[in-house]
């Protein structure tokens, strides 16, 4: 009985060193599996970590690239207002503004020359009744080599404002539509009107000047010389004295 009862707790003895040695291989395997999902779990961490730093960068990248375009926005617009103010509205000159013709049924319309038409459209443009129009009219029909046009609408603001003070420039400009054609003697007597009458003026040293070019091209130094002294000596400070002095010179002063 002794002899069985021992086989028998021998036996059991086996199967709970058998059972202990499972239990601790088990719990091995599960601490090492363990220990592998910990890694995984901390690299997916890191990984995740290292993408918030970049998203981190690239949105402050973002925000300077926003920061630097909302200045030049802002200093754009600044210079676009200040353009505006500086823009001086421009009267448009009277030839340009669209007149409606209606016919009279009186009378049987007339087809006219290309000459006739030229002078309507000048006393026209001659009409105006503002002074600053009337010689903006004709400067800018000089500018466009309009020259017979231009010297009427001299003419006319001459004789209607001879003492407004755009009169000086009139004069000077009405010689100069003489002077481009190379009519020196008639472009002379215009320039001495404005050393004459408006001495004063800003026109007249360059009137001074004229005078004697217009001498110069009419082969008479004497009077070229003698008109440009006197350039020199009343207006010594005029961008046209110095254009004298030079002149001087070439003349072997």
């Amino acid at each position: 009985m002794t002899v069985i009862f021992y086989k028998r707790l021998k036996k059991f003895s086996r199967y709970s060193v058998l059972i202990f040695i499972g239990l601790i291989l088990y719990s091995c395997a599960n601490t090492n599996q363990s220990k592998q999902e910990l890694e995984s779990l901390k690299h997916r961490l890191d990984n995740i970590q290292r993408a918030q730093v970049d998203l981190s960068v690239r949105v402050e990248e973002l925000n300077n690239k926003l920061f630097v375009l909302g200045n030049k926005i802002d200093t754009n617009s600044k210079n676009i207002k200040e353009m505006q103010s500086m823009a001086i509205p421009v009267e448009p000159p009277e030839e340009l503004k669209v007149v409606k013709v209606v016919p009279s049924p009186e009378k049987p319309e007339v087809l006219k020359t290309g000459k006739a038409l030229e002078n309507e459209k000048t006393e026209k443009e001659v009409g105006a009744s503002k002074p600053e129009t009337l010689y903006q009219i004709g400067y800018t029909l000089y500018k466009a080599g309009k020259k017979n046009r231009a010297r009427r609408a001299f003419n006319k603001f001459i004789k209607t404002f001879p003492r407004h003070n755009l009169a000086d420039n009139a004069i000077y400009w009405l010689g100069e539509t003489y002077y481009s054609e190379n009519d020196y003697f008639m472009a002379l007597n215009q320039f001495k009107r404005v050393v004459r009458d408006y001495h004063n003026e800003n026109k007249a040293p360059d009137a001074l000047l004229k005078v004697a070019l217009c001498y110069i091209e009419l082969g008479n130094k004497t009077k070229a010389k003698e008109a440009l002294d006197k350039l020199i000596d009343e207006y010594p400070a005029s961008d046209a004295a110095n254009t004298g002095k030079n002149k001087l010179m070439e003349l072997g002063r």
